[in-house]
């Protein structure tokens, strides 16, 4: 794997771990079937919320590099106009 394609994946991946950490902790704000409200001095396991997104990324990533997506929404999507 080459440097940039390394860099790209990493960065893709800490992106995703982002996203999907703040989307996740939000989503766990609603309320649920047994009346019970999330509190954040609860949330000891948002590092593997967080890892599991970067990871899932970064493949995602990788897949879409390797099977030619990447190249195809360059040239047809908005990404590289």
């Amino acid at each position: 794997m080459n440097s940039k394609l390394l860099k790209e994946t990493i960065l893709v991946g800490v992106l995703f771990g982002i996203l999907g950490l703040g989307i996740s902790t939000a989503f766990m704000f609603l309320p649920n079937k047994d009346g019970k409200k999330f509190d954040l001095k609860d949330y000891h396991f948002w590092w593997q919320v967080f890892l599991s997104n970067a990871v899932t990324g970064a493949i995602f990533h990788l897949i879409c590099e390797i099977s030619g997506v990447n190249k195809w929404y360059c040239e047809n999507g908005n990404a590289c106009n």
